[in-house]
């Protein structure tokens, strides 16, 4: 399991629903990044999965978008935690902000998600955040309060995973980054 202590920023390139064979060549010989030459920096690249073979090997730490509560089984058109970890996956997006607005992915299975990324030695990058309602009504801490004791296993060890503070509200506005204080 790679060392997420070790680092001093990490930086997630999310691809959502976007690409293409072309795209990810033409993104790969583009990309300005020797992890030898900036050790302390770690770049994780989460491409739609249909993509993520041909970053396989490569230098840069590879991410799922998302993963099944399943381990396996029935379930046309899942990927377990298990496979992702069985194709050298080092991290998963859990909760995203996307995931939970549109795909109604609640805290019960955000928590097992995460548990199946533990077992299987993926290191979760946990999405948190309200929407603007839920910001315009003052709730923002009551919120990620809430999200923090439902999402997360009981028994876990803070170098093994990521939370990620992503409102709903901000995302593709811009909002987000001129936002001057996050929470006291």
């Amino acid at each position: 399991m790679v060392e997420i202590k070790n680092f001093n920023k990490i930086i997630v390139a999310n691809w959502k629903l976007n690409g293409s064979t072309s795209f990810v060549n033409d993104y790969i010989k583009g990309l300005d990044y020797n992890p030898n030459n900036s050790p302390s920096n770690c770049l994780i690249i989460c491409p739609p999965i249909t993509y993520i073979n041909q970053f396989i090997n490569s230098d840069y730490l590879l991410g799922a978008q998302d993963c099944s509560i399943f381990k396996e089984g029935a379930y046309t058109g899942e990927i377990s935690s298990k496979m992702l970890s069985d194709i050298g996956c080092n991290f998963c997006i859990i909760g995203h902000s996307e995931r939970r607005a549109l795909f109604n992915d609640i805290e019960i299975n955000i928590k097992q998600k995460i548990q199946n990324c533990f077992n299987d030695h993926i290191i979760p990058i946990f999405c948190i955040g309200e929407n603007s309602m839920q910001r315009k009504q003052g709730l923002t801490k009551d919120i990620i309060k809430n999200q923090l004791k439902l999402g997360l296993p009981s028994k876990f060890n803070t170098d093994q995973i990521i939370i990620a503070y992503e409102p709903l509200w901000a995302i593709g506005t811009g909002k987000y980054l001129k936002q001057k204080r996050f929470m006291k």
